[in-house]
């Protein structure tokens, strides 16, 4: 028997009604179709970040905003910090670099003492 999921004609594996695909997607994800956004619209990951894909590389949305604001690449352990905290508004207004992690730690640590 094929496969479950509309338009694939992969054969089922076991009694789930799904392709061994199909069924790790659920597994997965909690549903059988891949999301298909417009292109350039990029993903957000676990950790709540913009990620987009640039000449096939899946970069930072607030990296590439800085470097393409400064005009070159960021240096080694350069850390973006998100001054209202919500790690997807990438406008450059919000978006500060620290030199280290220990800067960008300090500036949390502030914060907290207010």
């Amino acid at each position: 028997m094929k496969c479950n999921a509309l338009g694939c004609e992969r054969p089922q594996r076991g009694q789930c009604g799904y392709c061994k695909m199909h069924y790790t997607r659920l597994l997965r994800y909690g549903r059988v179709y891949n999301i298909i956004n417009e292109k350039g619209a990029g993903t957000v990951n676990k950790g709540n970040y913009r990620l987009l894909t640039i000449n096939g590389k899946r970069v930072y949305e607030h990296r590439y905003i800085i470097e393409k604001a400064i005009g070159r690449p960021l240096p080694e352990g350069t850390v973006i910090h998100h001054i209202n905290g919500v790690t997807t508004d990438n406008r450059l207004s919000n978006l500060r670099v620290c030199n280290s992690q220990g800067e960008h730690l300090s500036i949390h640590r502030a914060k907290k003492e207010d």
